[in-house]
C-alpha cells in the first residue's frame, strides 16, 4: 500500500468521525472544523503524493471519489445538525441526484461541480455563522486554488465542454 492509499483511508475515517460527531454533539465548532478541512487536506496530499510516486496512484484509487463524496456530503450533515442549514431531505436529494448524474455521464467534471457545490453550501454556512473559521476557510481554499490550480482549469474546461 502506497501512502496516497493512506490518505484515502484517511478521508474516509475523518468523515465518519465527522458524522459521528455531528450526531453525537457537534458543539465544537474547532473540532468538526478540523475533521472537515483535515480531510480535504488529505485529499490535496493523497493526489499529490500519487502523482509525485514513482508508484504512481495505489490500489484505493477508484475509492478516492467515494470517499470525496463521503466528504462532502459529512460537511453538509454537519451543518444541516449543528447550524439547521438544510434539511435532511435535501442533503438526501442534493447526494442522490448527484449519484445519479455522475451514474449517467460517467463525467468527472460534472462530479466535480456537484462536488463543489456541496463544499461551497458547508463553507457558506460556516461563513455565516462562525467568522473566525471563515477566515481559515477563505486561506484554506484560496491556497487550495492556486496549488491545485492546473487541475481546476482542466475541470472546468471539462465541464463547459460536457455542457454543449
Amino acid at each position: 500500500m502506497i501512502i496516497a492509499d493512506l490518505f484515502t483511508i484517511l478521508r474516509f475515517l475523518l468523515a465518519i468521525a465527522l458524522i459521528s460527531y455531528s450526531v453525537l454533539d457537534g458543539s465544537s465548532i474547532v473540532l468538526a472544523a478540523t475533521l472537515y478541512f483535515g480531510g480535504w487536506l488529505s485529499d490535496n496530499l493523497d493526489g499529490y503524493l500519487a502523482r509525485k510516486s514513482k508508484q504512481g496512484h495505489g490500489k484505493l484509487k477508484d475509492l478516492d471519489v467515494i470517499a470525496d463524496i463521503f466528504l462532502v456530503i459529512s460537511g453538509l450533515i454537519w451543518v444541516t445538525i449543528h447550524y439547521g442549514a438544510y434539511s435532511s431531505i435535501f442533503v438526501l436529494l442534493y447526494g442522490a441526484a448527484w449519484g445519479l448524474m455522475f451514474a449517467v455521464t460517467g463525467n468527472d467534471a460534472v462530479f466535480m461541480s456537484f462536488s463543489f457545490g456541496g463544499i461551497l453550501m458547508t463553507f457558506y454556512t460556516v461563513w455565516s455563522n462562525e467568522r473566525t473559521l471563515a477566515v481559515f476557510a477563505i486561506v484554506w481554499g484560496t491556497v487550495t486554488a492556486i496549488v491545485k490550480r492546473k487541475a481546476l482549469i482542466d475541470h472546468i474546461r471539462r465541464f463547459l465542454h460536457a455542457l454543449k
